[in-house]
């Protein structure tokens, strides 16, 4: 199978612990915003979508540094312009790169640092 390369976003500052719940992800642009961002065990993580998209136009997947991680497939199949997915009690601290997958077929790839 093809090996999927994602565009690589900005250089990832420290995790802010004190941001709100989401990222706002611009098809459009092919940005996800904030690149990386802090979350802790039991934590819902909303993801925004820009724009007008179309509803399974957008989604995530867990990066090949951490396939398991498999709490971080989510996909904007119910709701067009937003979808959440849920950090496991048992997650361990660390960073978690994921995908996030456009429908033109461009992809990214941020962060979600688990914190305790």
């Amino acid at each position: 199978p093809a090996q999927v390369v994602c565009q690589a976003g900005p250089p990832a500052a420290p995790c802010n612990p004190s941001q709100p719940a989401h990222i706002t992800i611009n098809p459009g642009r092919v940005s996800a915003a904030p690149p990386r961002f802090c979350a802790e065990p039991g934590d819902t993580v909303v993801f925004k979508v820009a724009g007008n998209p179309a509803k399974s136009s957008v989604g995530t997947a867990p990066g090949l540094q951490n396939v398991s991680a498999i709490w971080l497939i989510a996909s904007n199949d119910a709701n067009a312009t937003e979808f959440s997915l849920q950090v496991p009690q048992d997650a361990a601290p660390g960073d978690y790169k994921y995908m996030v997958f456009f429908g033109n077929g461009s992809c990214l790839d941020p962060m979600i640092e688990v914190t305790r």
